[in-house]
């Protein structure tokens, strides 16, 4: 299978992790301080769903590039852990109770989509383990940031690994897949004779900055860029952090 060579010119690894972070942040200001449907929310959130496909593109490319990939499934997952309670906090205003005790972080879903992706490499010949598993797998991310649709995101991208074409097709038609109902809802209330409910339809119109992503991801040229490996390092430290943040200003400035 081809795999990505690197070119010149184009955005690096970590530059396109730079811009997920900020993306993210933007994203999780609008959550935490703004009303949905008014503009800057729209606009904010819209350009935070750039941040899950372009970390789920790199789990899939990190699969592979990793020089252990247990060591890759263990901080994946220790940082899973780290971020639980503060992703809990910022969001839900409160510690882990049995309200929100199944409110999962991203990297969670990035932890479930890499063992996915072991489960679909490493099991060897034995078909109905590898869908029982998957399955598994799909059921978990559930209650997960970005849903069961970031670990099918990260298998696809590792099935079309080397084609970019078909990445961007296969990513498409699964955003398509994804964000239709949300944006059709209007429409059949409509049909059915409800009333038109148009919060409905601006709830889910930030929805389409998901195609961002995959433009952005066109530019990658291969390279890991500047920082070097320490930089992987940012994502991981950054995400609890900014959440405990976020939570404490919530908490004792706003609210």
């Amino acid at each position: 299978m081809e795999t990505i060579k690197a070119q010149e010119g184009g955005l690096s690894a970590n530059m396109l992790k730079l811009v997920a972070i900020v993306a993210m942040t933007l994203d999780h200001i609008a959550l935490v301080f703004l009303t949905a449907g008014e503009p800057l929310y729209i606009v904010f959130r819209t350009v935070g769903r750039i941040t899950g496909p372009v970390m789920f593109y790199f789990v899939a490319e990190g699969y592979h590039k990793t020089h252990n990939v247990n060591r890759y499934t263990l901080r994946l997952a220790v940082f899973a852990a780290v971020s639980y309670v503060p992703f809990i906090f910022c969001f839900k205003g409160s510690l882990p109770n049995a309200d929100n005790f199944w409110n999962y972080n991203v990297v969670f879903t990035l932890f479930l989509g890499l063992l996915a992706l072991r489960v679909r490499h490493e099991i060897k010949g034995k078909l109905p383990l590898k869908v029982l598993l998957t399955a598994l797998l799909l059921i978990l991310s559930v209650t997960s940031d970005w849903y069961y649709i970031g670990v099918l995101f990260i298998l696809m991208f590792d099935m079309c690994r080397g084609d970019f074409k078909k990445q961007a097709l296969g990513y498409c038609l699964l955003t398509l897949a994804y964000i239709l109902p949300g944006l059709t809802g209007p429409a059949r209330m409509l049909m059915t004779g409800q009333p038109f409910d148009v919060t409905v339809f601006i709830s889910n119109v930030y929805r389409l900055g998901m195609f961002i992503p995959i433009v952005l991801l066109s530019r990658y040229n291969g390279r890991l860029g500047r920082g070097g490996t320490a930089a992987k390092w940012s994502f991981y430290i950054f995400y609890p952090a900014h959440l405990l943040i976020l939570g404490l200003i919530h908490l004792y400035v706003v609210g």
